[in-house]
């Protein structure tokens, strides 16, 4: 772990992004759209640089980092990663998945106050992920180190989430995540029966990780009542369509390029995405 004259670098000055480089400390350089994230070809006094920047501009991340530090890459997206880390050679680095709000509850909270959601914690795994739990933890925030398969599990649980509840929220006139647990359960049922099986049959999972393993880890009926659980304990929240379509590919847009499936293709109909699916 860095001792605390170390630097540290946060790439994106969105929400998380502030929130990191405020519970990092002052030694922290927070990277702007378009800015050099780093330059240095040295391994010496190495050091994490959390990316917390939308997936689509991952590829432009890399871009304004010197290869050499490729391996300090900390990555706190959503959706589904693992082929695109997987086609830069970087699913050995350092992930974390956060269960939290970057939004302010209260207009005068600043930017990069954050708030735990659901009553779980956000965890990590990789060669900083000790670190970041520490950063984390000195935030009052919640993190813990886990292993690359039990964080695999847990990436198929938010990914399903993230591309499940805004559907239904959506689709079904703006009910907040609690309504659609309580009230249409068996919606959430019936696309995790879709789904689950196309994001463990992923085949950018590790070789290490066994799909048929993990599927026997995340049964459906499992799963679903993880999904809905998470979803009553921030039961008002209502999740933002915005964001789902910006995250598009890395979320529902991934499930229909493995396969388009019927009862998703429903709900994505009548929520009206139509450049989802003019082509199924």
């Amino acid at each position: 772990m860095p001792n605390p004259h170390e630097e540290l670098v946060v790439v994106g000055d969105g929400r998380v992004g502030c929130a990191f480089a405020q519970m990092a400390g002052p030694r922290t350089r927070l990277v702007r759209r378009g800015q050099a994230v780093t330059t240095e070809e040295t391994e010496n006094n190495a050091y994490p640089i959390i990316v917390a920047t939308h997936c689509s501009d991952l590829d432009a991340v890399l871009a304004k980092t010197c290869k050499t530090r490729w391996k300090d890459l900390v990555f706190v997206q959503n959706g589904m990663l693992q082929p695109w880390l997987k086609q830069h050679y970087l699913q050995d680095n350092t992930q974390v998945l956060l269960f939290m709000s970057a939004s302010p509850e209260n207009p005068s909270e600043p930017k990069g106050h954050m708030h735990v959601r659901g009553g779980r914690d956000s965890c990590a795994w990789g060669r900083w992920a000790d670190t970041i739990c520490h950063i984390m933890q000195k935030g009052g925030l919640q993190c813990s180190v886990v292993s690359q398969d039990m964080f695999l599990e847990v990436m198929v649980e938010k990914l399903l989430w993230s591309s499940i509840f805004w559907l239904l929220s959506d689709a079904l006139g703006g009910l907040s995540v609690g309504e659609i647990a309580q009230y249409h359960k068996c919606l959430v049922q019936e696309l995790t029966g879709e789904l689950l099986p196309l994001a463990l049959s992923c085949s950018s999972l590790p070789s290490t990780i066994s799909p048929t393993a993990l599927h026997h880890q995340l049964a459906e009926s499992e799963m679903v009542e993880r999904l809905c659980a998470y979803s009553r304990g921030i039961f008002p929240a209502v999740p933002s369509k915005k964001m789902a379509l910006s995250e598009f590919d890395w979320r529902n847009g991934w499930f229909l390029a493995q396969r388009a499936t019927p009862c998703h293709l429903k709900w994505l109909k009548i929520a009206g995405i139509k450049r989802a699916i003019g082509s199924k």
